[in-house]
């Protein structure tokens, strides 16, 4: 359950991001409903991440998390789970939650890294002191 919520909170910010409007719930049901977004303009999409890509690169801690998520689920650029540790990375530097807790997945799930549970461990502890839930049921 907390997995599908994170991964429809992932999709829902990735939509908000690129500006998808054209957003459709195609089944309301709480255990399995289904996002469908429709979008013509690849161009503007592009136009979109470039500018997220410039946010990051100033340093925007929200920025480089929301990139971390694009690169980690492949949305709008090729799945680079090498690319999206990174930009985890800059954010959980910064304390962002999400994004430590984001470390602490890939190193418990092997995305891109190596198993490494102690590191997961650290992560998910970085991001429950801050109140973040999952990392704080990560944990038990």
């Amino acid at each position: 359950m907390i997995h599908r919520i994170f991964s429809t909170l992932i999709i829902v910010s990735f939509m908000c991001i690129l500006g998808i409007q054209n957003l459709a719930i195609a089944s309301s049901s709480l255990s399995g409903g289904t996002l469908v977004a429709e979008n013509n303009s690849t161009a503007s999409q592009r136009e979109k991440l470039e500018a997220l890509e410039r946010t990051a690169e100033t340093g925007d801690a929200a920025a480089q998390y929301e990139l971390g998520v694009l690169y980690s689920n492949g949305e709008g650029v090729k799945r680079d789970y090498t690319k999206a540790k990174e930009y985890f990375e800059l954010a959980a530097a910064q304390n962002y939650a999400n994004a430590q807790f984001a470390l602490g997945y890939f190193y418990a799930h092997a995305k891109g890294v190596e198993e490494d549970n102690d590191k997961a461990r650290k992560y998910f502890k970085l991001a429950a002191a801050q109140g973040h839930k999952p990392a704080q049921k990560a944990l038990n």
